[in-house]
């Protein structure tokens, strides 16, 4: 039986014979006709694409290959449809699956721009706080607390202590106010065995870094972009670019990669941006 899946974390550069190369060493055979690269609003690759496979088999086969690396960057791959596949229109990321599946940090702005819903709130105020986060939960944990909530994207940030643990705390940037509402109906509920408390955000608040030190990321890229936002010129997910600002210097720790020359916190061990992994 034929199925869908998307890649997410592809280096910008891939093109579909890339993709078909990958899938053959996990012992997957597609055409390139069957695969379908993302690109955003401004034409840009998004780092994911679809894959429509020929049968279940295949399907697990692919399933398996999560996290494998193709270059310096690990894929992720997650089940999808035919549906989501004809919704998503050709050249537009997917949007509103966690975090990001999402074409996370791939350059849509959607929800980020000032929009008011019926909370009044605008793209500085669309962000949760979580406290009370299991000491090992990722980016994914959240992404699946928040199911049915559209994330923006690159909108998951973990906050860590000084001394790089887990603090239990993170930021969750949304796509428009009925998400906010959304997002702060999940207060108290269990993640794993600990109830998770959400409480209503801002920018400001997070660029701080919480209660704790240093967070996982604010997306940007060209010039000097990064988790601080954007920098001299560029583009920027979330509108960065056009001269830095103090905030936006190196603080100890954070590393630029060396793929794509992205500012990245301390924390990272992949880069923000293009997933490629950190040259220690």
């Amino acid at each position: 039986m034929a199925a869908v899946v998307r890649l997410r974390g592809l280096p910008f550069r891939a093109t579909t014979r890339d993709v078909q190369a990958w899938l053959q060493t996990g012992g997957v055979g597609v055409t390139e006709e069957s695969i379908r690269m993302q690109f955003g609003h401004d034409g840009r690759p998004t780092g994911q694409c679809f894959v429509t496979l020929a049968s279940a088999d295949d399907n697990s086969r692919v399933s398996a290959m999560d996290r494998k690396q193709m270059g310096t960057r690990y894929i992720e791959v997650h089940p999808s449809s035919f549906d989501e596949l004809e919704k998503t229109p050709q050249g537009m990321p997917g949007m509103g699956m966690g975090m990001g599946m999402m074409g996370m940090g791939m350059g849509a702005t959607s929800g980020l721009s000032g929009a008011q819903g019926v909370t009044g709130a605008t793209g500085d105020d669309l962000v949760v706080k979580l406290r009370g986060l299991p000491f090992a939960a990722t980016e994914l944990d959240i992404a699946n607390f928040f199911q049915g909530v559209n994330i923006a994207n690159q909108g998951i940030h973990m906050v860590l202590t000084p001394d790089n643990r887990p603090s239990g705390q993170a930021f969750v940037e949304l796509q428009g106010s009925m998400d906010l509402v959304n997002a702060l109906a999940k207060d108290r509920q269990l993640l794993g065995h600990r109830y998770v408390e959400v409480f209503p955000s801002s920018r400001m608040e997070m660029h701080s870094g919480g209660d704790s030190g240093g967070y996982g990321g604010y997306g940007g890229m060209g010039g000097m972009g990064g988790d601080y936002g954007g920098g001299g010129g560029g583009f920027s997910p979330y509108g960065g670019g056009g001269g830095g600002a103090a905030g936006q210097q190196m603080k100890p720790g954070d590393w630029n990669c060396h793929e794509c020359g992205f500012h990245n916190f301390r924390a990272r061990t992949q880069c923000k941006n293009c997933n490629a992994v950190r040259k220690m």
